[in-house]
């Protein structure tokens, strides 16, 4: 017999939605630290091009058409959803 058919449907129905509470609060844990790390990369990624380039040319929205020579941008992290890199 599993443990969840000896208790009561209240304390199921309350283990459940703290069950679902945890898992939601690490859920957006984990996206902020994803969104932290990309925002690094990106400024790493910016730094590297002010540094290399002696003039700066920014295209944005640039989506994937990525010009070369170019800081290409988006206003918002890519997925692979919108195909950018």
């Amino acid at each position: 017999m599993r443990l969840r058919q000896l208790l009561p449907s209240s304390v199921r129905t309350g283990a459940h939605h703290l069950k679902r509470a945890v898992l939601t609060a690490t859920q957006r844990r984990r996206s902020a630290a994803a969104l932290r790390r990309s925002k690094e990369i990106r400024d790493r990624q910016i730094d590297t091009y002010l540094s290399t380039h002696p003039v700066a040319k920014l295209q944005l929205g640039s989506g994937s058409n990525l010009l070369p020579g170019w800081l290409n941008t988006e206003g918002f992290v890519p997925s692979s959803f919108t195909h950018s890199q």
